[in-house]
């Protein structure tokens, strides 16, 4: 049976990306668990109805990655885009989960740029949070710490 993707399995996985690269949103829990290869292989598997095959290239990308450290800013590639591609290649094309994780191992370094761009949207709103301690309500604090840098940066 060929798998093919929709406009709601794409919205799926970019919102589930969004959602495991986002510190804030997921109150750390996103970042520290779903943002791995494995569990981003099975989710991908999930939505796109071949959870051995997602988790499958999902542990493949993680050996890749075995020695992530993101130590001072540094960052290797993007783990988790790299395993959702890697899935998602290895179950709509039909691949063996290698030829998927080489396919997708280029794309994890366009998720630096992704990031990247992130913390420098995230400085504009640390700057307007300085400019304004002690002045402002808590409701103007997590809009403007919370609410603002999550939409800019999607």
């Amino acid at each position: 049976m060929a798998i093919e993707m929709t406009y709601g399995n794409f919205f799926l996985l970019s919102l589930f990306y969004f959602w495991a690269s986002s510190t804030s949103l997921s109150l750390g829990i996103g970042y520290y668990t779903v943002y791995r290869p494995i569990i981003a292989g099975m989710v991908t598997g999930l939505i796109l109805k071949d959870v051995q095959t997602g988790m499958q290239a999902g542990a493949l990308i993680n050996i890749i990655y075995i020695d992530f450290v993101s130590t001072g800013g540094s960052f290797k590639g993007d783990q988790c885009l790299t395993a959702i591609i890697a899935a998602t290649a290895a179950i709509l094309f039909s691949l063996d989960p290698i030829e998927a994780a080489a396919i997708a191992f280029p794309f994890g370094f366009l998720g630096i740029l992704i990031w990247k761009y992130r913390l420098k949207i995230n400085n504009i709103f640390v700057r307007i949070y300085e400019k304004n301690t002690g002045k402002i309500s808590f409701l103007t604090y997590a809009f403007t710490m919370v609410f603002c840098p999550s939409c800019f940066s999607i």
